[in-house]
């Protein structure tokens, strides 16, 4: 909600990012770094997208990119193409090789750490959820999973179990 702030009180135009992840592994890692309940990690991940829903018609349409994890895990360069022709920038064969190169800090991500650095899809959700998590996951964020174009079993027919 920091970008609300930086529109009413400084008087900026920022162009938004939004990264959003399957709520089938934003429960999980939830799960897992906040040690909250199945129940309450959905909450929380409906919740964020509402006030995400209510605050994107602020924007111009080229003011605003969602981003899937997944995808940017999956196709990193084409979605860090994406990226940089969404801030104007040049696009360039060199973000990869800067990645390994460069000191970068990614605030609670795990990646920080190893070296070199490597963007891998996290696939823990499979040991951490049960099927009636999962289930139970999918039932209860079906209105914004359809939002972002995630259908019902498409990270698990990708991934299984």
């Amino acid at each position: 909600m920091r970008v609300r702030f930086l529109i009413d009180f400084m008087g900026l135009a920022p162009r938004v990012i939004h990264l959003v992840r399957h709520p089938v592994g934003y429960v999980s890692s939830n799960m897992k770094h906040k040690r909250a309940t199945v129940g309450s990690s959905i909450r929380a991940w409906n919740r964020r997208q509402g006030q995400i829903h209510r605050l994107r018609p602020g924007f111009p349409p080229d003011g605003w990119l969602t981003l899937r994890y997944e995808d940017l895990c999956l196709h990193t360069g084409q979605e860090v193409e994406k990226m940089l022709e969404f801030l104007g920038l040049e696009p360039s064969d060199a973000w990869a090789g800067r990645l390994h190169r460069q000191e970068h800090h990614v605030l609670g991500n795990e990646m920080r750490l190893r070296w070199p650095a490597q963007i891998e899809l996290d696939h823990s959700w499979r040991i951490r959820l049960s099927n009636a998590d999962i289930e139970m996951t999918l039932r209860r964020t079906q209105r914004w999973r359809g939002a972002f174009g995630y259908r019902e079993w498409d990270l698990l027919s990708r991934h299984q179990r």
